[in-house]
């Protein structure tokens, strides 16, 4: 007996449930209902459960609970929560403000002062804490400022700390190694721990800092860490603070020998790690980098809730629009209409919301530019490109989702095929994009599988997309 079949039968027998009324409502027979209650008979469609779950009255966490055991009977346990962190991903993810808790300058106690040469045990999390925050806060006051971080993402404190410095007046470099799993595709917490992590690090690009994070592969369940007496380390110009696995010991000193010799032995450690997340300050930087996941012979998604217009940018429209005071103007013009070539020319199924559509033809905005390189598009262009976005050439199709995925505001847009991805994000507070190449093969796997398997129920028909774009033009023009 599934999962399903239990809470279904445990929600008919609370409720002293008539099973030829149920089956009679929802169209089936007797029969049959008592071998889907008894889990001898899957349930013909998740409308049927829908259907089930109205004429029971069931609360919406119960419908919800339900409706989750029955997508688990049809997809399994592991892709059906793996789908479900690729979707909570993109749905939840923000920018966090802290500015109004940021500073732009630290003064530390002189009380905390630390001579030089001079090493002290650090015991408890309160002493923990404070050491690191005297560590980042001085480091951020120095122009030449420079720190050096082996620690997981999860270590939210130091995110706080990082968060609290970084409105400072010297844009300080961080390099921060991460140890990503060696298992991707494992479920911690019904959970991708590797998405997790890059949740918890793309945070701190909101500030600041010069922020580059490099990655490995290793184990990471804590309990192959206790052995290893000081795993973590914290290094700036003056301090080396080494923590102790659960990150609620460790030392901080002063030593010039020490700190000379964990320099060394972070720079041997970076050295074999890979950069995770590169930032495009400008056009061309973006251009370069997803060009490099367009050179897939497979086909692939483009995932945009504002939706891609790249495509549909012809050389007439590029000329018009880009702004006539950009340095090399002539030059970039080229470089984007042999990017807007390649990119029409690639098969891929463009996954976009309505409401993204609609915002388009109110505002003639295009996200994938920096607001200063261009002047918003003319009410008729909008309409024209609107059209051939629904309609792509060679090979490439078009899936207009009923209710976008994630924010129109905070949006992950995402370039994915089974061999090369790229996820980017759009920093309002920093003006720059930052570009996730999908280098490891079990998130890309996952986002690829993702998109592939969205049901068919979340989408308009071509013929529905055009009606509603139809009734918005008419709309407009009244």
């Amino acid at each position: 007996m599934s999962q399903f079949s239990e809470v279904l039968s445990a929600y008919v027998k609370e409720r002293d449930v008539n099973t030829y009324m149920l089956a009679k409502y929802c169209g089936y027979d007797r029969a049959n209902m008592y071998k889907v209650l008894n889990g001898k008979r899957k349930v013909p469609n998740i409308g049927f459960v829908r259907k089930m779950a109205e004429y029971m009255h069931l609360s919406a966490r119960e419908e919800e609970r339900l409706l989750e055991q029955y997508c688990i009977s049809v997809v399994g346990y592991e892709n059906y929560y793996r789908r479900k962190s690729i979707q909570d991903f993109i749905e939840n993810f923000s920018w966090r403000e802290d500015s109004a808790v940021a500073f732009s300058t630290m003064k530390v106690a002189p009380d905390w002062n630390l001579p030089e040469e001079q090493t002290v045990a650090i015991i408890g999390t309160y002493e923990v804490e404070a050491a690191i925050f005297k560590i980042v806060a001085e480091e951020t006051a120095d122009p030449d400022g420079h720190l050096h971080i082996i620690l997981q993402p999860e270590a939210e404190f130091l995110n706080r700390i990082l968060g609290l410095c970084g409105h400072s007046d010297n844009q300080i470099r961080v390099d921060h190694i991460v140890r990503l799993s060696n298992r991707p595709e494992d479920l911690e917490e019904k959970t991708l721990y590797n998405l997790e992590c890059i949740r918890k690090v793309l945070l701190l690009y909101n500030y600041g800092h010069d922020y580059v994070t490099w990655y490995y592969y290793g184990n990471c369940h804590p309990e192959d860490m206790l052995f290893a007496a000081f795993p973590y380390l914290i290094l700036s110009n003056r301090y080396a603070c080494l923590l102790s696995a659960d990150m609620k010991k460790g030392c901080l000193t002063r030593n010039h020998e020490v700190l000379a010799l964990m320099k060394e032995f972070f720079e041997e450690h970076r050295n074999r790690c890979r950069r995770l997340i590169s930032c495009q300050k400008n056009l061309e930087e973006q251009m370069l980098d997803l060009k490099s996941v367009m050179k897939s012979k497979y086909s692939g998604y483009c995932f945009n809730m504002p939706p891609c217009f790249m495509y549909t940018l012809t050389r007439s429209l590029i000329e018009k629009y880009l702004v006539t005071d950009i340095p090399d103007r002539d030059c970039l013009i080229e470089k984007v209409v042999s990017y807007c070539h390649t990119l029409s020319t690639q098969k891929l199924t463009y996954i976009l919301s309505m409401e993204g559509v609609l915002q388009f033809l109110n505002t003639g905005i295009i996200p994938e530019f920096s607001r200063d390189l261009y002047r918003p598009v003319e009410w008729e262009d909008r309409i024209d490109m609107i059209r051939k976005q629904l309609h792509p050439e060679k090979g490439s199709t078009v899936k207009v989702l009923k209710q976008p995925i994630g924010s129109l505001e905070n949006y992950v847009s995402m370039v994915v095929t089974p061999e090369h991805g790229t996820l980017r994000f759009n920093v309002p507070a920093r003006n720059l994009f930052l570009n996730l190449m999908l280098e490891e093969s079990g998130i890309l796997n996952s986002f690829y599988d993702f998109c592939e398997n969205l049901e068919n129920d979340l989408f308009y028909t071509l013929d529905e997309a055009e009606e509603l774009l139809n009734q918005a033009i008419r709309k407009q023009k009244q």
